[in-house]
């Protein structure tokens, strides 16, 4: 393919031409298959192009994505973490206080509960 060496990349890439007029795909990169769905021969052509263009471009931005996708993780993990550590130590102070006040029973009221 002459886009492979305009650009010296992509050359793990296999292109197959598989014209499907059901396809709500012009076209699509799955591993190192690049296909194209159009049946007419231009728009075939440039979607070629634009899918071999944002091959290229999403190999470039891919590592910022992961890293990206990494540091919300641990993010959201670390939030989560301080939010338990909260949410255990509010328990704690209620429970004491309710302690405190000779208040013990926290289901008194509650529907299916009876005090023996």
């Amino acid at each position: 393919m002459r886009l492979k060496q305009i650009f010296g990349r992509g050359y793990e890439l296999e292109v197959i031409w598989v014209p499907n007029e059901n396809s709500s795909l012009s076209g699509e990169v799955r591993g190192t298959r690049l296909y194209i769905y159009e049946q007419d021969r231009e728009k075939a052509l440039q979607t070629l192009v634009h899918e071999f263009l944002d091959y290229l471009i999403s190999r470039i931005i891919k590592p910022y994505a992961d890293l990206t996708n990494r540091l919300i993780s641990l993010l959201n993990e670390y939030a989560y973490q301080r939010k338990e550590q909260i949410v255990e130590s509010l328990t704690e102070i209620v429970l004491r206080s309710l302690a405190d006040s000779g208040n013990t029973s926290l289901i008194k009221g509650v529907q299916g509960h009876e005090e023996e």
